[in-house]
């Protein structure tokens, strides 16, 4: 439930982008010893409030 709240409250107040374009973005996965990881992503997150 904290999860839930957590990531709710970020996408509340910020947007979140990737400063790669959308086509770019390779979502292969990569072989590990035991199964598959992830690529490293970079992202942005930008306020809501003008701050």
């Amino acid at each position: 439930m904290e999860l839930f709240l957590f990531f709710t409250t970020i996408l509340q107040n910020f947007s979140v982008a990737s400063p790669v374009a959308p086509e770019d973005i390779d979502l292969t996965p990569q072989e590990s010893g035991i199964g598959r990881v992830p690529p490293v992503y970079q992202i942005s997150f930008r306020s809501h409030r003008g701050d």
